[in-house]
């Protein structure tokens, strides 16, 4: 079986040929495989033209992480509304566009958790010694370079809002479907998104902004208002619904 997570063919860190053999590799695995599955509506329009028969299953969110509560030693000033981050720190960020919200916001802190993601390539040391020289050195923005994995719900639990900010001139991020949607989805928070298709089937959830000028606007409205408790409720039932466990047990459907 093939179980499809990623647009893997269109990370940019893979050359013209590298990008073909993936390509070319992918779709015979499509053709082939007994069960193929996706985890998302985009990755499936992607796929169907080449198999009808895909299936799509939920996420695989880590809800083991997730129900326990750990206490973390991570903890951010209280001054200012938090505007935050989980996941890697890599090339897949648009730091042009944080640069500039981050300077037209000093009132707001943006904060950044995870591991900071080094790679060989021109590419990815170009975004990220932009990253540490424009972005990271800013005195609203505070980064962790990573916690343990039973810290994450305790430290989204201190954002006012989750961000994802994805660089969509990448084909591998304008399809992805990023797991941590539901990690703050669990907690309760309110998303603001760039353009990524998947999430914007969540609109009452993942606010979509294409500019600086969008994701400011989106921010201070978002702050001016309580999150309402019904959409914390919704927000947590697609958690449960897009679990690891929901996915398997699809999976297990479509084998058997």
């Amino acid at each position: 079986m093939y179980d499809c997570i990623d647009y893997f063919r269109g990370d940019p860190l893979l050359s013209n040929k590298q990008q073909k053999k993936l390509i070319d590799h992918e779709n015979e695995l499509i053709r082939t495989a007994d069960v193929v599955t996706v985890n998302s509506s985009i990755l499936f329009k992607i796929h169907s033209p080449i198999r009808t028969d895909i299936h799509i299953v939920p996420q695989g969110f880590r809800l083991d992480v997730f129900v326990k509560n750990f206490k973390s030693h991570v903890g951010f000033p209280t001054d200012k509304p938090i505007i935050g981050y989980v996941g890697a720190l890599n090339y897949r960020l648009d730091y042009h566009l944080l640069v500039k919200l981050a300077k037209r916001l000093p009132q707001y802190l943006f904060v950044f958790v995870g591991p900071l993601q080094k790679d060989n390539t021109l590419f990815g040391v170009r975004w990220l010694s932009y990253a540490r020289k424009c972005l990271f050195s800013l005195s609203n923005v505070t980064v962790i370079y990573g916690v343990e994995k039973k810290e994450i719900k305790n430290v989204i639990a201190q954002f006012d809002i989750g961000m994802i900010p994805y660089d969509v001139s990448q084909d591998f991020n304008r399809y992805c479907f990023p797991m941590k949607l539901f990690e703050y989805f669990y907690v309760g928070k309110p998303v603001i998104a760039t353009p990524i298709k998947e999430l914007k089937r969540f609109p009452k959830f993942v606010k979509i902004g294409k500019t600086v000028k969008d994701w400011e606007n989106i921010i201070i409205k978002l702050l001016s208002v309580q999150w309402p408790l019904d959409f914390q409720k919704e927000q947590k039932k697609l958690a449960f619904e897009n679990r690891w466990k929901n996915k398997i047990n699809q999976i297990l459907q479509f084998i058997y």
